[in-house]
């Protein structure tokens, strides 16, 4: 039977594994912001993709990466930050879509609530 010191010292091994797997996966991956924090500067759509250019507002956070779904004609962008860190030290953004666009007629920022949406570009 383990002694109470072995059991405290391997919940917190346990509890410190947790927390680390956890911290490195925010710093890779991120949370969903806000779409009121995004900036756009550029939106360029052809036929076969489309390029969306800006950044955040907030000073310290890192862009991590993106999501997008499409629904009838319309595209929705996530867009997922992280606070600045050696994975991802800018704010700025430069996303391409390679994927057959033609038939989008709308281009919407989707926040991290459902109700949070801004429509960035209409055809």
């Amino acid at each position: 039977m383990m002694s109470i010191h072995k059991k405290s010292l391997l919940s917190l091994i346990i509890f410190m594994v947790i927390v680390l797997i956890s911290s490195i996966t925010y710093l890779e991956f991120g949370l969903y912001v806000n779409t009121g924090v995004l900036h756009i500067k550029n939106i360029a759509v052809s036929n076969q993709n489309l390029q969306v250019l800006g950044t955040t507002t907030n000073s310290g956070e890192a862009f991590a990466g993106y999501n997008y779904t499409m629904e009838n004609s319309n595209l929705y962008l996530k867009l997922r930050y992280s606070v600045v860190n050696p994975i991802h030290s800018s704010g700025d953004f430069n996303i391409t879509i390679k994927e057959n666009v033609k038939n989008i007629k709308n281009v919407y920022l989707q926040g991290s609530k459902p109700e949070d949406k801004k429509l960035i570009w209409t055809n």
